[in-house]
């Protein structure tokens, strides 16, 4: 079996609020758009926005309507060096993402930052010492 990752979905109460976040702040373009779901294009594959409702209906399952409690998945998104982190962190709180921790350099090298997106989900910048 040789699974490939096509398609992260993340479940809001909001879509469209959420969805144009991932859009205007974090810059991702739309490829669909309904009212309970987006889709976006990322390097590698895309990220949807969907209403726990409507997974509740594709599936059968009640349990997508549950909202979870604490934090159960983050981007982590990599960039080139340093700077990039520095600046990638301030265009997202200035465009309104929440500060959550600015940027530092750890202990082993890599600079990290940390922000949430309108539902409350934590997201990582990160630039890796040697560039990779």
């Amino acid at each position: 079996m040789n699974l490939t990752l096509g398609l992260v979905v993340v479940f809001a109460d909001n879509v469209e609020e959420l969805g144009r976040f991932y859009h205007e702040v974090l810059g991702f373009p739309i490829k669909a758009q309904t009212e309970d779901f987006v889709e976006l294009s990322a390097q590698g594959g895309s990220i949807a926005v969907a209403s726990r409702a409507t997974m509740a209906s594709v599936t059968g399952l009640a349990g997508y309507t549950q909202v979870p409690e604490g934090h159960s998945m983050e981007f982590a998104f990599r960039l080139e060096n340093n700077d990039e982190v520095d600046e990638a962190y301030s265009h997202i709180v200035a465009k309104g993402g929440r500060p959550i921790r600015a940027p530092e350099t750890m202990a082993w090298g890599q600079r990290n930052a940390f922000f949430a997106d309108p539902a409350g989900n934590i997201h990582e910048l990160y630039a890796n010492p040697d560039g990779n």
